[in-house]
């Protein structure tokens, strides 16, 4: 079986796949219009056993191995990805993956990072941010993870708004792009908005209210407990924390959906927010901030390939060694031709920026 996923400016094949895999990906990414934007770059993922004699191969960590040029990555059962930066042409990006890897693992630290360092490649930013449009254009909330992104989106749902993105969302020429990704609702945006129970089977909102209640009280015994005792019954609230995670379309919340709007705010998140006053960023620290919460986002592949490139520096990829300078270019590109049209940046939590600004 084969299929794709259209996202903005790229498109991801799957070959050799099985109904799980096209069950797994439809449970990721939820279904919108026709992707009307020709492909800068695509990328094939190709399901077959991936076969290695391990006996010839370079072990550079208990989860990671290289041989002939290749690099694989293993998941928590031993099966492999198959990485030849070198077989990467252009704009055309090829893996072989055994079709029991850990899916999550596959789409989080080989996919998704894929996607955003190519992008850069042509001026087009994954910004780890939420991101809303109303009659005014684009809203877009960058943050590091669980600051804050999904929140913004409730605190404004019930005006009219549509929905642009949860995880990350696309720039591309001062237009942002839906990111199809679904909502991931957790314990603590259960507790601020009590109204999306009301959005879900009641089963499930049920079960997760069973969860959230648990996961308050393990934390209790564990702030009241100490030495090892404490650690195992907080390690046991954090996984009922786990178990209250819930993936949500934007329709089952009664949000509507927006392909592209053109850039009109950006509002950075952080847990600190501002002591006082407003505080005005430079383009430079802006480029500084956006670059270093989505390479956090993609730490581990960036980390398993300097490995790689220590084995085999000749077969270094041009488009990974350069993609903090493709970034940082497109977030100059992108927010200088925001400033010089339609932009107005406004006071948030911890940054502000308006058309005075001196880029």
């Amino acid at each position: 079986m084969d299929f794709l996923i259209e996202l903005p400016f790229c498109e991801v094949v799957f070959k050799g796949a099985q109904e799980r895999h096209k069950e797994y990906f439809k449970s990721l990414f939820f279904s919108g219009k026709k992707n009307y934007l020709k492909p800068k770059y695509k990328i094939s993922v190709q399901f077959e056993n991936v076969r290695v004699d391990t006996l010839k191969s370079l072990f550079l960590e208990e989860d990671t191995m290289a041989k002939n040029g290749s690099l694989f990555m293993l998941d928590t059962r031993k099966n492999k990805v198959e990485i030849n930066f070198d077989l990467f042409k252009d704009n055309h990006l090829s893996i072989k993956v055994d079709p029991d890897f850990d899916l999550y693992f596959l789409y989080n630290t080989v996919i998704e990072p894929l996607l955003i360092i190519w992008a850069a490649k042509y001026g087009i930013l994954y910004v780890h941010s939420s991101a809303i449009a109303n009659k005014d254009g684009a809203y877009v909330f960058p943050a590091w993870r669980h600051t804050g992104k999904t929140s913004s989106i409730f605190s404004l749902a019930r005006e009219k708004i549509s929905f642009m993105g949860d995880d990350f969302c696309v720039l591309k020429d001062s237009m942002v792009y839906l990111y199809p990704k679904h909502i991931n609702i957790f314990s603590y945006n259960f507790e601020s908005y009590p109204w999306l129970y009301k959005k879900l089977p009641l089963s499930l909102s049920l079960r997760i209210k069973l969860s959230v209640y648990l996961k308050k009280i393990l934390f209790w015994i564990s702030q009241n407990l100490s030495g090892a005792l404490s650690k195992v019954f907080y390690r046991l609230s954090e996984l009922a924390e786990i178990s209250t995670n819930t993936k949500v379309t934007p329709f089952q919340l009664g949000l509507k959906t927006k392909d592209v709007a053109p850039l009109t705010r950006v509002r950075f998140i952080t847990k600190a927010g501002v002591a006082s006053g407003e505080k005005k960023l430079t383009l430079s620290e802006i480029k500084q901030k956006l670059l270093a919460v989505t390479v956090y986002e993609i730490r581990e592949f960036l980390d398993i390939y300097q490995k790689y490139k220590y084995l085999y520096p000749k077969q270094s990829n041009t488009v990974i060694e350069s993609f903090d300078e493709n970034f940082a270019g497109a977030v100059e590109k992108n927010l200088r031709q925001a400033f010089e049209t339609h932009i107005a940046l406004l006071p948030n939590k911890d940054a502000y920026y308006d058309k005075s600004t001196q880029i």
